[in-house]
């Protein structure tokens, strides 16, 4: 997680591993694990500040990753989704309909980070640019106007 998002520099204007229009950052990342012996099965928000997990309320259990992403083969059983999901707040009312496009290539920028640290440590990972959105914002609660679902990797798959 910290090469997918962890911070690189904790000055006055902290600075992650991709980058990102104006030093924004926009995005927030999901976790869903399924088979992490070192985690529940329940939806973890990373914060990238603290780099750590926070536990987010799941009552009805965690949902399977075909209800999230797109997925057409139901051999596919991954240790972890992760879901990546953009705050419009933070980029629109600097970049206006232009940030849409700007978080999309930092999704791009910040997955890609994911699949190279799963690479050197021998972790198969998928990145899925099919997101069922309503779905997924249903699941994390969110406001398509406010916060919404953009981008997807499953780990260990």
């Amino acid at each position: 997680l910290h090469a997918l998002a962890g911070l690189v520099s904790r000055t006055d204007t902290p600075r992650r591993h991709h980058p990102s229009g104006g030093g924004l950052y926009p995005l927030e990342y999901y976790i869903f694990p399924y088979r992490v012996a070192t985690l529940h099965q329940q939806i973890y928000h990373y914060a990238p500040s603290t780099h750590t997990l926070e536990e987010l309320v799941c009552t009805s259990g965690l949902p399977k990753h075909s209800e999230i992403v797109l997925e057409h083969d139901p051999s596919i059983d991954p240790a972890a989704l992760i879901l990546i999901t953009s705050l419009w707040g933070r980029n629109y009312p600097k970049y206006g309909d232009f940030a849409y496009r700007l978080a999309l290539l930092e999704a791009g920028h910040s997955a890609q980070n994911i699949l190279l640290a799963a690479t050197a440590l021998s972790v198969k990972a998928r990145p899925y640019g099919g997101v069922f959105t309503e779905k997924a914002n249903k699941i994390l609660d969110l406001e398509r106007h406010t916060e919404d679902a953009i981008y997807s990797i499953i780990l260990g798959c």
